[in-house]
């Protein structure tokens, strides 16, 4: 994948989360909101079969990991959560054939 595709998929993800931050009140996570984007991240991804469901599970994978590692990594800023869901996603949605167009 591209470094300028990548960084697309690292502004989506900045974009619907500070739009998600500003909501308040908002009954939800971030993987449920960032559905609201689907259609970017289908086409950002390379995966049109890529369901909201599926993108909620990547999301959330990789929000386990980070937390994981994040404080060891030193890697707690938004730029580096953005980054770093980025790249989650975007490895397991290549490495996925369920998500690829048959």
């Amino acid at each position: 994948m591209s470094a300028t595709i990548q960084q697309r998929i690292i502004t989506l993800i900045r974009d619907t989360n500070s739009v998600f931050q500003n909501c308040g009140g908002v009954n939800t996570d971030y993987a449920d909101f960032a559905t609201i984007a689907l259609a970017e991240f289908k086409t950002l991804l390379g995966t049109p079969k890529l369901t909201d469901r599926e993108l909620k599970q990547l999301i959330r994978k990789a929000n386990v990991q980070h937390k994981a590692t994040a404080e060891r990594d030193n890697c707690n800023t938004e730029d580096c959560w953005a980054t770093f869901i980025a790249d989650h996603i975007t490895q397991q949605a290549n490495s996925n054939k369920q998500f690829q167009q048959v």
